[in-house]
């Protein structure tokens, strides 16, 4: 993860616009959860284990939690969910 944004907590932006959770194996974009972005960092069983995942709402292993239909994230510690809201929506 040597020159990626991190999060805390094994979260991470591996490049623009995505953030990836390490301990829950699975990324999230703009859009919401991603499962090919998942797929591309964690492989085809992780990115097949979004499929009935909630999309719109979540939270990281860093205590941020993201919904995007009111593209803000909330919680955790310091400024990570400014930052993380910021990477994902381009607040």
């Amino acid at each position: 993860m040597a020159g990626q944004t991190e999060y805390g907590n094994g979260v991470y932006s591996p490049q623009k616009g995505v953030i990836c959770d390490s301990m829950g194996k699975w990324c999230a974009d703009g859009t919401g959860l991603s499962a090919s972005w998942t797929e591309h960092y964690f492989g085809g069983a992780a990115g097949n284990a979004l499929a009935d995942a909630t999309q719109d709402k979540f939270g990281f292993s860093n205590h941020v939690n993201c919904d995007i239909n009111t593209k803000t994230c909330t919680g955790g510690e310091g400024k990570a969910a400014k930052k993380m809201a910021k990477q994902l929506f381009k607040n």
